[in-house]
């Protein structure tokens, strides 16, 4: 009977251990989702895309970056088109951010990838060869006749070397920050991005 109880207490002694280890573990939980949204000026105008597509459309607007099969002219996105339009991949070291002013008819979607490890949290950190695009659905930003090339379609605007970003700040898979810089088309018309700003939560792949 003796013997039965050094092992009880001892037993005890573990168990309040576990106990206390897991609350402590507890005591740091991931901070509250955030809405992922886009801001930027461009001229004298302030544009905002925090929407993301939600239904296959007649024009498959995710940039390639989600397959997209159908017929008769139909896009039909997979079934991870949320996570592709806020992803992060540890392997690659980089995260790419993909919204649109409006969840159907937009008149513009933007993609902003970022070459970063967000898991060393590092910031501030100025990013290099960070890439940008805009693809103007309804000749938001590119007039029809600067143009004519691409009139019945979508027009990419792509960022070239200088696009300038900055990551503000980093809390586990939300990312803040912002960014500049000039866009153009295949055409050689071009929009400057000025006083970028975004933020997002991202999803791992």
């Amino acid at each position: 009977m003796n013997r039965i109880y050094p092992f009880f207490f001892l037993s005890i002694a573990v168990l309040a251990g576990c106990a206390k280890e897991e609350n402590a573990i507890n005591l740091s939980p991931a901070p509250p989702a955030i809405q992922t949204e886009i801001s930027f000026q461009a001229g004298e105008r302030v544009f905002t895309a925090n929407a993301v597509e939600d239904r296959p459309d007649a024009h498959c607007n995710t940039l390639d970056f989600t397959p997209c099969t159908g017929q008769e002219g139909e896009c039909v996105p997979s079934s991870d088109v949320l996570s592709q339009w806020t992803a992060y991949s540890p392997a690659a070291k980089s995260f790419s951010i993909t919204r649109q002013d409006r969840v159907s008819s937009p008149g513009f979607l933007i993609n902003l990838w970022v070459p970063a490890n967000i898991d060393l949290g590092v910031a501030p950190q100025e990013i290099s060869n960070a890439r940008l695009t805009l693809r103007d659905f309804q000749h938001v930003f590119v007039p029809l006749t600067d143009d004519p090339a691409t009139s019945n379609g979508p027009i990419d605007l792509k960022s070239a070397d200088d696009l300038r970003v900055t990551l503000t700040a980093i809390r586990g898979d939300q990312v803040e920050g912002t960014f500049s810089g000039v866009v153009t088309t295949a055409g050689g018309f071009e929009v400057s991005v000025e006083n970028g700003v975004f933020k997002a939560q991202l999803r791992r792949m």
